[in-house]
């Protein structure tokens, strides 16, 4: 049962202290929507729950974020950006929206980013990813913050693929169509389709790929102000501790960690979004075999459209209510974002006799944009399959 606004407000409310537990009890049940936005900023660590802190710490964010560069110049990024972004909005808002403002907003806020972690790449996934922050957000240094937040997260910036150093094949997002990218396992004419043992000894090496540490978070960069006196919770307008190394230390720590571990020896170079977007193939065809077998019959690439659910968490496909009631668990649940590869299974399960009966155009429409959905049952589905393959001992 979804939290009742009354008791988000009185939870919100205490004088000392915001208890961020609470908060998190609240959201994994559903938060209201007018408290929705107040209620991600704690459990996105951009306000300081501690109360006596609290104005200093919305001073300081706004004052942080006014410093920013937030024009971005770049004549081949500007223009898809604007393009996407207009395109998105038109889908997303309704017929009579004047969308200009919002559209504004929208670049600022994803210029500022780019300008400041520059080891990540445009594209539209991001648009997709800032938009929900649009819509619980008020101000727009909340908006950044919001977002800079969830992507400096490591299992987030884990499933993207816009990272640099991803393959240029599957830095494609949304690809519903066919693509160019060879279905995993594929092997000449005449291979022998691979059987459950074969696919969860598959998954069992592929955890053991990438050798080097978790690449670290990407860096806020953010300035601090002339009167400093050292402490970032009431100057950073993070307050998390993802944003606290500068954008050259991740670049090099990321770079390293891709060929170095602390022996000198060569490691994985695997990118992360590779080897989750392999993962979760192979978790597909484990848990839904007869459904993975009939995109592949159909002729639909599964790591096309997988791509796009994993690297921007369903937000260009989930209507906006079930986005933002997933968002809540993900922002509160102990897994977190890492939860996600097991709700897109999980929906997928939950349809799977209807897709059964579905024709090529009509799967990937289904794909592409997916009815509402009760995700208390979804979230209740993935914790259920995350646990079965526990039990198998595949991931």
């Amino acid at each position: 049962m979804a939290s009742t606004l009354e008791d988000v407000r009185d939870a919100l409310s205490h004088e000392v202290a915001v208890s961020l537990e609470l908060l998190s009890d609240m959201a994994l049940h559903g938060l209201p929507s007018d408290a929705r936005g107040e209620v991600w900023r704690y459990l996105l660590h951009v306000q300081n729950p501690d109360k006596s802190r609290e104005l200093a710490s919305a001073v300081g964010r706004q004052y942080l974020y006014q410093l920013l560069p937030k024009q971005l110049a770049d004549p081949l990024v500007v223009p898809r950006m604007r393009r996407d972004i207009r395109t998105h909005l038109q889908s997303c808002l309704p017929l009579q929206t004047v969308i200009e403002p919002v559209a504004f907003l929208l670049e600022r806020v994803l210029s500022t980013y780019l300008l400041n972690n520059p080891d990540i790449v445009y594209s539209a996934s991001l648009v997709l990813i800032c938009t929900p922050f649009l819509a619980t957000q008020e101000a727009e240094v909340d908006v950044y913050c919001c977002f800079e937040q969830l992507m400096c997260r490591p299992e987030v910036r884990d499933l993207h693929v816009f990272s640099r150093g991803m393959p240029a094949a599957l830095a494609i997002p949304g690809g519903y169509s066919d693509s160019s990218v060879a279905p995993l396992a594929a092997g000449p004419p005449g291979t022998p389709t691979p059987s459950i043992s074969d696919l969860v000894l598959s998954l069992k090496r592929l955890n053991t790929t990438h050798a080097g540490p978790p690449s670290p978070p990407p860096s806020s960069l953010l300035p601090l102000p002339p009167d400093d006196t050292g402490d970032a919770g009431d100057v950073s307008p993070c307050q998390g501790d993802g944003c606290t190394a500068s954008s050259g230390e991740h670049s090099a720590s990321s770079s390293s960690s891709n060929t170095n571990n602390s022996n000198g020896a060569r490691t994985s170079s695997i990118h992360p979004a590779q080897a989750n977007l392999s993962r979760f193939i192979l978790l597909l065809r484990v848990v839904l075999p007869d459904l993975y077998a009939l995109f592949d019959e159909v002729e639909i690439d599964s790591r096309a459209w997988a791509a796009g659910w994993l690297s921007h968490l369903l937000a260009g496909e989930l209507p906006l209510a079930s986005l933002l009631r997933l968002w809540d668990s993900y922002f509160a649940s102990p897994e977190g974002v890492s939860l996600h590869p097991y709700v897109c299974v999980a929906i997928l399960r939950q349809f799977q006799d209807e897709l059964d009966e579905l024709d090529r155009h009509e799967l990937l429409s289904f794909l592409r944009c997916l009815p509402h959905l009760d995700m208390e049952q979804i979230l209740a589905d993935a914790h259920s399959i995350r646990l079965e393959v526990s039990e198998m001992n595949i991931m």
